[in-house]
């Protein structure tokens, strides 16, 4: 069966192109990661077995009226080392998002801030995380 393309997929693929240009992690739509990469996955919430990993799941999109719709999206960061590291990885991410217009570009956001922020502490692997969502506010 051919992959959907739901407009919370396409807008997904888009961040995570965008993630991969600034140098977070390495985005394939196709094929898999090398354990030498941080892979961008769009396919959440289901998590991935790496240990260094980004995976972009979407929140139902809320639309404001006819032509101006919030695109949700959860970004969980997955690390290989202490909280430190985690936090590193996030703060990068979120200079590059917060308080932007036209990211990632060809979507027509207007808007895109930090609505919440988790992190967890390293598990039996010794992986560090957080949870960041994020909400781009643009046209359909």
């Amino acid at each position: 069966m051919a992959d959907p393309l739901s407009p919370e997929l396409l807008f997904r693929r888009g961040l995570a192109q965008f993630l991969h240009d600034k140098g977070h992690g390495v985005y394939k739509p196709v094929g898999s990661y090398t354990a030498t990469e941080r892979g961008i996955y769009t396919s959440g919430p289901t998590l991935p077995a790496a240990d260094n990993c980004i995976v972009l799941t979407s929140l139902p999109s809320i639309a404001d009226g006819r032509a101006d719709l919030t695109h949700r999206v959860q970004v969980f960061g997955r690390v290989k080392g202490n909280n430190i590291a985690a936090e590193n990885l996030e703060q990068a991410i979120f200079a590059d998002l917060d308080h932007t217009e036209n990211t990632p570009p060809s979507f027509y956001i207007s808007w895109t801030h930090r609505f919440s922020l988790l992190h967890f502490e390293a598990d039996s692997n010794g992986c560090s995380a957080f949870a960041a969502t994020y909400y781009f506010r643009g046209r359909r």
